[in-house]
């Protein structure tokens, strides 16, 4: 047993699934949306910078250091660091303007990587729609030859009654 499920496609339909599913369309938002990050790394330049470091030895082996006290020799171990920490920080203050062009042409980036999405999007959707039009005037021209079809048809049943009623001949049938 068939069953006969059609779903009708509107063009809302096919546009959202062209957008889901085009490899091109998603190439370019992934290249608008890292283009988008590139604005907040030219920015954060000017952003303090912290940085930390530690050190911890483990297993330490101590030196012996021997020192005579009032005439008696002793020997005890020397002191090191056994764990460090190192902390920093940093601004910008001027770098010759370089940060600020950097932001710039991110922005001008970004802003180019955003057009050229459009763009795609615009194509996408242009494309959808002129594949959506032709399929429905291919659905139009069907229905116009199934009414040529059967408008040809009445016709040769016109003309073979009248052949056999004996009022045409056969040249009259095959007009």
């Amino acid at each position: 047993m068939k069953l006969n499920t059609q779903v009708a496609l509107t063009l809302l339909m096919a546009l959202a699934s062209a957008r889901e599913n085009n490899p091109e369309l998603r190439k370019v938002e992934i290249a608008a949306d890292s283009a988008g990050w590139g604005k907040l790394e030219a920015l954060s330049e000017h952003l303090p910078h912290v940085r930390a470091r530690g050190t911890h030895f483990l297993g330490a082996r101590y030196s012996i250091l021997g020192v005579n006290f009032n005439g008696t020799p002793i020997e005890f171990p020397t002191a090191f660091p056994q764990t460090e920490l190192e902390v920093g920080a940093s601004i910008l203050l001027f770098d010759g303007l370089s940060s600020i062009n950097k932001y710039r042409a991110a922005l001008s980036e970004s802003d180019a990587a955003e057009l050229e999405l459009d763009y795609a999007r615009f194509r996408l959707e242009q494309g959808v729609l002129t594949r959506f039009n032709q399929a429905l005037a291919a659905q139009d021209l069907e229905k116009v030859a199934d009414q040529n079809i059967e408008t040809l048809e009445q016709h040769h049943h016109l003309a073979l009654a009248s052949q056999r009623a004996g009022l045409s001949t056969n040249v009259d049938v095959l007009r």
